[in-house]
Parts: structure tokens; sequence; C-alpha cells
């Protein structure tokens, strides 16, 4: 025990204690479970119900386990000399630096093989360090548990999060420096406050996002509902904007439902519009700008201007199977729809989409009775051809004739589908192009209603009441542009760039080639130079001619005065 107690020195004015002490909320477990002369068997035996997943105690049980079937495996011999090594061989090196960024450095360098300090491991030694001794263990405490609830790399990615909430630009620098930064300028001085109301709170909204988790009086499962639709997504770039309305004071229950119902509008139309990373990721930080600027769900970043609706309505109605990320999201939003109408409410495990017309029909099958070769390319991939099954895609099954599939494919044994979308496919006597065709129209406009996508439901942008419009993007592209008297929009000088994404429209792209052909647009250093002023049907189409992707006009362009 003296290795791992240091023995108390009368004569030196010493106490005995251990020699090795955790924090103060692991130090009880520690102390019992490592340093009692019994504590390593009980330790070993907890069950996981009595150490949390991710916790400390946890990560030393599993340690400690590990350690154990190793040395079972050891003869006596064997663990005398490892026991000699540690005890002879094996030193604790303290090195001092000048600077806390300086011992950050060689803590990264000297540990690459161990558990690499995170950003938040950092911010908590900063924060927690310059709040008042006699409060340090207080806030101390609301960190660690806040960091317990999470989980240490949800944890690390809340911050993420809150650099975008506060920075409110797309990254730049490392997330170390920014967010630094942030603490620096708005937190200076109150790093209680920034504990409070800021790390506190927001933990408790990206655990509520995470788990769709919201808890409240009346619309807690419609919220929850948005929520999980959102988590449905490829990507994250909507947290952000999720945490600041759910940690918004001004924001009721009504309120909090109607702005995820927006926002899930808005992350779908984006995914039908294939915005890539940085338009997508640079329209939600507009977002939070009008957010942080008092516009709420007036806020221009949230509307869809009629370019983008028709743009949906074209995706939706075209051959959707061809992008899985597109034609997954779609299909299960449909689902939820029609099971809401019924009172159902479920998730599933697993998903896969399976065509009812298949791919490559059997020859002297029914299906090449049913469809032509044209019927079968122009309906194969649609909306109406398609179904959820809950379970792996089987290649024999996929060529079975229509009655023989639905009752040994897409039905249960109960002879039904845990898929409501799937279960409207059951209740069909026959699958013909008519068939197909009105259930395709019947989706479609489902979709439309769901999400608001129908050319009434333009939205203009504060920019149409202004003049003199600018748009800019990287690299040295810019446009000045406006709207003319019959709504359509001029660009009236640009500089382009000549690379384009694929995501771009192929008119555009022969646009282009067509205009560089008449010296309409000339090369001008790196980019394109538009010599005379060119007409668009929409905001939008001006702002993708421009700058090479698919974007949103009533976000990118703004009043020349900055308005």
């Amino acid at each position: 025990m003296k290795r791992i107690q240091q023995p108390g020195d009368v004569v030196a004015g010493t106490t005995a204690e251990a020699r090795l002490k955790l924090r103060a909320r692991d130090r009880e477990f520690f102390t019992k479970f490592v340093q009692s002369p019994d504590g390593i068997g009980l330790l070993v035996s907890l069950p996981d119900h009595q150490v949390p997943d991710g916790s400390v105690q946890r990560r030393l049980r599993d340690n400690a386990s590990l350690f154990v079937e190793i040395l079972k495996t050891k003869s006596s011999a064997e663990r005398l000399r490892m026991g000699s090594l540690l005890v002879n061989e094996t030193f604790l090196v303290v090195v001092s630096t000048s600077t806390e960024d300086s011992a950050h450095r060689v803590f990264s360098v000297m540990n690459s093989r161990g558990l690499q300090l995170s950003p938040a491991d950092i911010f908590k030694a900063r924060v927690i360090g310059s709040i008042d001794e006699s409060m340090r263990t207080e806030y101390s405490t609301k960190w660690e548990d806040a960091e317990e609830e999470l989980g240490k790399e949800p944890f690390a990615d809340l911050f993420l999060h809150l650099r975008t909430i506060f920075v409110q630009e797309r990254a730049k620098q490392s997330l170390l420096k920014e967010f630094q930064e942030v603490l620096n300028s708005q937190f200076a001085g109150e790093a209680g406050k920034f504990v409070d109301d800021v790390l506190v709170p927001y933990a408790s909204a990206f655990e509520q996002v995470r788990e769709a988790s919201f808890s409240g009086s009346m619309h807690a499962p419609r919220i929850n509902q948005k929520i999980r639709q959102l988590n449905r997504l490829a990507n994250n770039d909507w947290v952000a904007p999720a945490l600041w309305a759910i940690c918004d004071p001004q924001m009721d229950e009504s309120s909090l439902l109607s702005f995820l119902t927006l926002l899930e509008r808005l992350a779908a139309s984006m995914l039908l519009q294939r915005y890539y990373a940085t338009p997508r990721a640079s329209r939600y930080v507009e977002l939070l700008k009008q957010l942080a600027a008092g516009r709420g769900m007036q806020s221009p970043a949230l509307k869809l201007s009629g370019d983008e609706l028709a743009k949906c309505r074209t995706e939706l109605d075209g051959e959707i199977y061809r992008n899985s990320a597109q034609a997954k999201y779609v299909l299960l939003r449909l689902d939820e729809d029609l099971a809401d109408a019924s009172g159902v409410s479920y998730e599933h495990r697993v998903v896969s989409i399976e065509h009812v017309l298949p791919q490559t029909p059997r020859e002297g099958s029914q299906w090449n009775e049913n469809f032509t070769e044209h019927a079968h390319g122009q309906w194969l991939h649609r909306l109406g051809n398609l179904v959820l099954l809950s379970r792996s895609k089987n290649s024999q099954a996929q060529n079975y004739d229509f009655t023989e599939k639905k009752s040994k494919y897409f039905q249960s044994t109960r002879g039904t589908s845990n898929f409501a979308l799937t279960s409207q496919v059951l209740n069909s006597v026959s699958w013909t192009p008519e068939v197909v065709e009105r259930r395709h129209i019947d989706l479609l406009n489902r979709l439309v209603g769901i999400w608001n996508l129908g050319e009434e439901n333009a939205e203009e942008s504060d920019a149409d009441a202004h003049g003199v419009l600018t748009l800019f993007g990287t690299g040295g592209v810019h446009a000045l542009g406006r709207f003319s008297g019959n709504g359509h929009f001029v660009v009236e000088e640009a500089m382009v760039r000549p690379q384009v994404r694929v995501s771009m429209r192929n008119s555009f792209k022969d646009l282009r080639d067509g205009l560089r052909q008449k010296q309409v647009l000339v090369e001008e250093g790196d980019l394109l130079k538009l010599v005379e002023p060119l007409t668009f049907a929409s905001s939008s189409a001006a702002a993708e001619f421009v700058l090479g992707y698919s974007a949103s006009g009533p976000l990118m362009w703004k009043a020349v005065s900055g308005a």
C-alpha cells in the first residue's frame, strides 16, 4: 500500500495521503475501487448500470478488466517483472512552459500515443481557472455534469455548434482560436455567466436534439417529431439554429414548433436542390445572423423563392431514386405523414427502398405485358413506383410478379406492412402505368402540401424592395443586378467563375458556353466578365449563373446600401 498511499512523516510535518487523486466527483469511487486493498476485485465485477456509459468510472472499470484478463495469462515471474518495471523504471516527468499555448503544444507532441486534450478540455481549464477560487468547485461540477450528461464526444461537438452560433461565420481558423476569441470578447471577466447562460442550457438543448427528448406541456410530441425528421439528414448544419431556438427565452412551445417546421422545410429544400456543404452552411449562418437581429420566423433565410420552390417540385417529380439521400428522406417523410393521418407513430431500425416494378423484369413476366419499354423507363425510378421495407433487399424477390411480390416480399406474416407507404401498394389489385401515374401524382401533391412547395408559397425577399443589388462570392466573384418591372432579374455586370459544379443546371452551362462564343462573357484574369446586361427568370437563377452552383437569390443578393 505504501506505493499507493504516501506515509505521514511527523518530523517533516506531513500527513498520510493518497499519491494520486482524481477530481472531486470521482475521488471517492477511485479510493474505494482502486486504492483499497480489495478494490480491483470489486471494480471489475461492477455491472453496467452502476457505471454510466462514457463516464470516467466506466472507463476505469473497463481498463481494469482488460488488465486483469491480460495478467491472468501471465506467469508469476512475468507479473513480478512487470511490477518491477513499474516501480523501478517508470517515471513522472514534469514539464513547465512560459505560456499556456506552449503547454498545449508540448502536451500534443509528447502525448501523441495517448488520449489527446480536446478543445473542450482546454476551454474548461481556461474558463474554470478564471473564476474566483471560492466558486471554482461549484462551476467545475456544473461543467462536469453537462459533459457527463452528453458524453465526451458529443460534448466536444457542442463547441463546434456554439462557435457557429456566436461567431456567425463559417470556420476560418481552428475552433481553439475562434472560440477563445468569443470567450475573450463576449465573456471577459464573466466566466461564470458563460457556464450558467450558455454551456449548461445549450448542453441540455443539445441532448434534447440528439435524443429528440424535448419535454413540454403542449407541443412536445410534435417538436420531437420535427427533431427526428431533421436528425435523418446526412448533415448537422441545421443543429446550430435549432439549439438557438430551443434556448431562446422568448420562444414558447408553439413558436418553437413553428420554427422547427420552417427549419425542416428549409433543410429538405436544400437537400432537394442538392446544395453542397458551402452554400448550405452559409445559409444557416445567415439565418443565425437574422435570428440574432430579432427577425425570428420572418428571417429571409428561412424563406423559399419561387425559383427554389420550382426546383424542389422538379426534383420530386423526377427520378428521385437515383439520389439515395433524397429518396430515403422523402419517402420516410411521406410515410410519416401517412402514418400520422392514421394515428400511427413508429420508427424503423432497418429501412430499404424497393421498386414495385422491378429494374430488370424476367422474360415472359406479367411486368413485360403491362409495361412497354418506354413506360418502364418513364416510371421505374419515380415516386409512384417506390416503397419502403423494414428489411434488407432480396435480389431474388425483387423480380417476382406483382401478386407474388406483395404476398412474399412486401407484407409481414400478419399480412400487413410496417410502412404506411407500402400498405398503399398492398391494397392495389394490379400494377400498371396508369396505377403508378395516379399514385405518383398523389404522392407528389402530398409532398407539395407537406412542405408548402406550391407557387403560391413563394416568399418575397427583403431585397425585392431595393433598387441595385450586389452579390459576392469567393475568389473575386461578384455582380450587380436589379429586379425588372415584369418580375425578372437583370444582371447588369458580373465577374463570373469559369468552373461550375455538377449541380449547376445544364441549361446554364450551355448558356455560358454560348455567351463565351458571342464574346458576351470574356476572360479577365482568372474570371469571366459579363460585358452586357443579362436577364433571368428569377434572382436565384441569376445567382446560380454567377456563382456556378445552386443558390438562393433572396439570400445571396443584397442591397448595395447593405440593408
